[in-house]
């Protein structure tokens, strides 16, 4: 009978007139670009749980019923079940929010998704939602794929055959990766990607996510697969720093693949865009654990140009870090 009744609020809530949007996915080689309501409403959702005294600004909205300014405030009070450990994750957290997360990563029928009160206070919210916001967000994950789609068209494939060559294997191995596009206010996070289910999640209304920093955070999204699908990329990296008696350093992973894809990016779009400061230099995230820019800039660079195989410029950069540490 729940069930039933989840599937008759879904019918209507997926029928809205209000749907005007253009929704036509597009392609990228093995790449999927999703401009979803439906996903970018449990977005929406989590996010605003995370900060919900943004929403007195969606409730200043006359046009808005008091009835649907309530239905909206408990279907956040549901999802802040979920969002209130300081280390919250939409995906990699325990519970049914992330099952939630990983079933719209997987673009299957929502009626088939499990019912608990989390869905049910989502599918309660959904018309609404396009009724009142969608339209601005959808237009908003237009423009951002447009953008980056026409920046793919002249270095994607430059790019893409650097990093194939770079991480030791295709950097989309995948049949299909799915990118969602969400444009959620109130958050400055930005994007998270499941290296399992090969499926991105990228936010279209943060700045720093956009024009050619989209470019280079999809590649930076896209490089997480095979750091966690390529045996050899991951494990030499930690058996190298495990060798050397640091492996505390074996985390260095991370700063790796942000310096790698920062700086094939900079060099592709170069001519262009002369003045390009890659994504981690500009947030200054070389710092503190991440401390490694001077070593990376020493002893991998000649890597990315080609001057040095990858186990000697790995080999390089632990010994260096050891003689620091």
């Amino acid at each position: 009978m729940l069930r039933s009744s989840l599937a008759i609020l879904a019918f209507f809530a997926f029928s809205s007139s209000a749907m005007t949007c253009d929704l036509t996915s597009t392609n990228w080689k093995n790449i999927t670009f999703i401009n979803s309501p439906e996903a970018n409403l449990h977005s929406f959702l989590t996010y605003s749980a995370k900060n919900p005294k943004s929403l007195a600004l969606l409730m200043s909205d006359s046009s808005i019923t008091d009835t649907d300014k309530q239905t909206l405030k408990n279907a956040i009070a549901q999802y802040q079940n979920y969002t209130k450990q300081r280390y919250f994750h939409p995906l990699f957290n325990e519970g049914e929010l992330a099952l939630l997360t990983e079933w719209f990563g997987m673009h299957e029928p929502l009626i088939d998704a499990d019912v608990n009160p989390l869905s049910q206070s989502y599918f309660a919210t959904i018309g609404l939602y396009k009724e009142h916001f969608w339209q601005a967000h959808c237009q908003q994950n237009k423009l951002w794929q447009t953008k980056l789609q026409n920046k793919l068209t002249r270095y994607g494939d430059g790019i893409d055959a650097k990093l194939s060559e770079l991480f030791l294997g295709e950097l989309v191995s995948a049949t299909k990766h799915r990118v969602f596009a969400h444009a959620r206010p109130f958050t400055r996070q930005g994007a998270f990607t499941s290296a399992r289910n090969f499926v991105t999640h990228t936010n279209s209304l943060q700045p720093n996510y956009r024009d050619w920093y989209a470019l280079e955070l999809l590649f930076h999204e896209l490089s997480h697969v095979p750091f966690f699908n390529n045996e050899r990329l991951k494990n030499s990296i930690e058996q190298t720093f495990v060798d050397y008696g640091i492996a505390e350093h074996a985390r260095i992973w991370h700063p790796i693949l942000f310096y790698t894809v920062g700086e094939v990016t900079r060099q592709a779009i170069a001519n262009e865009h002369p003045d390009y400061l890659p994504y981690a230099n500009k947030k200054n995230l070389y710092q503190g654990r991440w401390d490694y820019l001077t070593e990376l800039e020493r002893y991998w660079l000649p890597y990315i140009n080609g001057q040095v195989s990858f186990d000697e410029a790995l080999d390089n950069l632990a010994k260096a870090i050891k003689q620091r540490a």
